[in-house]
């Protein structure tokens, strides 16, 4: 009788093991069902989105969100890139401040910008930032000429204008060089008024 007990806790046992570990294997199971789920869906969402979002901050409207970017933005559309022109063309931020050698640096490069621009906006006191000087020592990092030969093509210059890019084994020059302020009017003295008027 003793032994029949024995058993009988032994097959109980075993049989409660069972049903413990094929509980504990469906779960883990269907944790990683969903897990993988999650994941595909995010994935499929990220790529299904990702022309529309890429698309969507390609935008002026997206850059200006940030408070720091308006000056920029008014001294733009005073420009010829910003639609002041005879034809009405209007030039977005992406098309001169982004590289267009590379679809992967262009997006590379507009994710690190755009997160430094996001960390900018909450961080610095722009009026105490020199525009001016900052301007001029780091033009050629924030305009790229892939950029302006994706619209201008092959530049010809006349013969009594200065040579551009390296012709006629001249050094290489960028074209933010010569033409320092082409995509913004008065960009420094709009910038300087706006954040001047802000602090008052």
């Amino acid at each position: 009788m003793g032994s029949g007990w024995k058993e009988l806790f032994v097959r109980e046992s075993h049989a409660h093991c069972r049903e413990r570990m094929k509980t504990t294997l469906t779960r883990v199971l269907w944790h990683q069902v969903r897990v993988v789920l999650v994941v595909a869906l995010l994935l499929a969402g990220l790529v299904l989105s990702s022309g529309y979002t890429l698309w969507l901050t390609n935008k002026d409207g997206f850059c200006v969100s940030c408070h720091v970017m308006r000056p920029f933005r008014s001294s733009w559309v005073a420009s010829a890139h910003g639609g002041a022109n005879r034809h009405g063309v209007v030039v977005q931020c992406v098309n001169c401040h982004l590289p267009h050698d590379s679809p992967v640096r262009f997006v590379r490069i507009k994710v690190q910008r755009g997160l430094a621009e996001l960390v900018a906006n909450f961080s610095i006191d722009p009026k105490m930032v020199d525009w001016a000087g900052k301007a001029r020592q780091n033009r050629t990092s924030f305009t790229y000429d892939s950029g302006c030969r994706s619209c201008h093509g092959a530049l010809s210059v006349p013969a009594a204008r200065p040579v551009c890019s390296g012709q006629q084994g001249r050094p290489a020059e960028h074209c933010v060089t010569c033409h320092p302020h082409v995509g913004h009017r008065d960009v420094i003295v709009v910038a300087e008024r706006f954040f001047h008027d802000v602090a008052e």
